[in-house]
């Protein structure tokens, strides 16, 4: 048969001799993969790079602030004041007159957080001044218990000065002994009791009277000694503390470890001076003993005058006297963990509980006073704070909290 060269070859020629076919890669022809494959790298690389410039922007955005942006200052605590109470302070509040001479202005001595010793003058119309300290003298443990009293020593003169009022203030010094300080004339001075170097129990609270001898005003102090009993101790006429057995002795009176502890003074009707110590036995009673200087009677044995439900960490009383002799007393206490209660005695009726809380959450201290016009006050801390508060027994014979505080 004749071969004809511009006859098409047979399909098997094709198919077999032919040009090999073109390799793909994932199914894509070569060309096409590669160009896909250099695009997704510039997208990716166009991408990071993108990024990286934004972030670099936003970062030096976030650290230089902006100039019409206010920038939030850092809050930081301000200093303590060193005038400040420290919490649970003691306090006590001693007139500025004596057993016979009411007066109408006070100070109010507390402990700051410094551990120094302030006072401060509440003056008859309820104002308070600024706290002043007692002086760098007067170092104090932390948490020292304070008592106070105020007297006139005239000197031999027949009516009282106010130059010849004494102030006295009993604390334990920083090496743990009583110790007082005493305010004479305006100025405040060491008095005499530390170098009797007497340590009372740590956690003894204090109390303090003026007791009449020889119409000389004689202070004595009481304190708790480690076996829970009362000791009392006095100064000698002759102005000085002594240890010895006419100046200092134990009352037959046991108390809880730490319990709070007052005392309250007055004359009978007779002319017999009497005293009464109030505090917290161990079955949790609040407790008085009594002491008349009226011959043969000495002192009585104690009596209750409220069950307690807690333990009763601070007491401080007021004496509303006709003619020295004691008309009414109100008793303010503070159980651990409550509010501050008030017990009120009269003549005719005895002893009674008021059935509301003075404060509810009281910050575990009470001192209070009663002023010539008969208006009572009593100063406290609540709850966790630090400022001292003040509230008065109106006329209505309810409680109100003044805004008058110190710290």
């Amino acid at each position: 048969m004749p071969w004809h060269t511009n006859t098409k070859p047979p399909d098997y020629l094709t198919t077999i001799g032919g040009p090999p076919p073109k390799r793909k890669l994932c199914g894509l022809k070569r060309r096409c993969f590669w160009v896909i494959i250099v695009v997704v790298v510039i997208v990716v690389i166009a991408a990071a790079v993108t990024g990286g410039v934004v972030g670099s922007r936003k970062a030096n955005s976030s650290a230089t602030p902006d100039s019409n942006s206010k920038a939030t200052p850092t809050a930081s605590a301000p200093p303590p004041n060193p005038t400040s109470p420290q919490h649970g302070t003691a306090l006590t509040v001693p007139v500025l007159g004596d057993n016979t001479t009411a007066a109408d202005a006070h100070i109010v001595v507390y402990q700051s957080i410094s551990h120094e010793l302030f006072y401060s003058r509440v003056n008859a119309d309820g104002s308070s001044d600024m706290p002043s300290a007692l002086g760098d003298e007067f170092k104090a443990i932390p948490n020292t218990p304070l008592a106070a009293i105020a007297f006139t020593d005239n000197s031999g003169t027949t009516l009282p000065t106010v130059s010849a009022l004494h102030i006295h203030v009993f604390y334990l010094d920083n090496s743990s002994f009583l110790s007082d300080a005493v305010l004479i004339n305006g100025v405040w001075r060491p008095g005499t009791l530390r170098l009797q170097n007497i340590v009372p129990y740590n956690e003894t609270k204090l109390a303090a009277i003026i007791w009449v001898e020889n119409n000389l005003p004689i202070p004595w102090i009481y304190s708790q000694a480690e076996n829970g009993y009362v000791i009392e101790y006095g100064r000698a006429m002759s102005g000085r503390w002594m240890k010895d057995e006419n100046s200092s002795s134990t009352i037959d009176l046991r108390l809880s470890p730490g319990s709070g502890l007052a005392t309250c003074y007055d004359i009978d009707e007779k002319g017999f001076q009497r005293l009464k110590v109030y505090g917290q036995i161990p079955d949790g009673a609040i407790v008085s003993r009594d002491y008349t200087e009226e011959a043969g009677k000495g002192w009585s044995e104690y009596y209750p005058v409220y069950q307690a439900e807690k333990a009763v960490k601070d007491i401080s009383t007021v004496t509303k006297r006709s003619n020295m002799t004691a008309e009414e007393i109100t008793l303010f206490f503070v159980q651990e963990g409550g509010g501050m209660d008030e017990l009120g005695w009269t003549k005719a009726k005895g002893w009674a509980k008021v059935p509301e809380y003075i404060v509810e959450g009281s910050g575990g201290k009470v001192a209070a006073v009663q002023d010539s016009r008969g208006i009572t006050r009593a100063y406290f801390q609540e709850g966790n704070g630090t400022v001292i508060k003040e509230a008065v027994l109106g006329a209505d014979s309810k409680w109100v909290v003044t805004r008058n505080t110190i710290g």
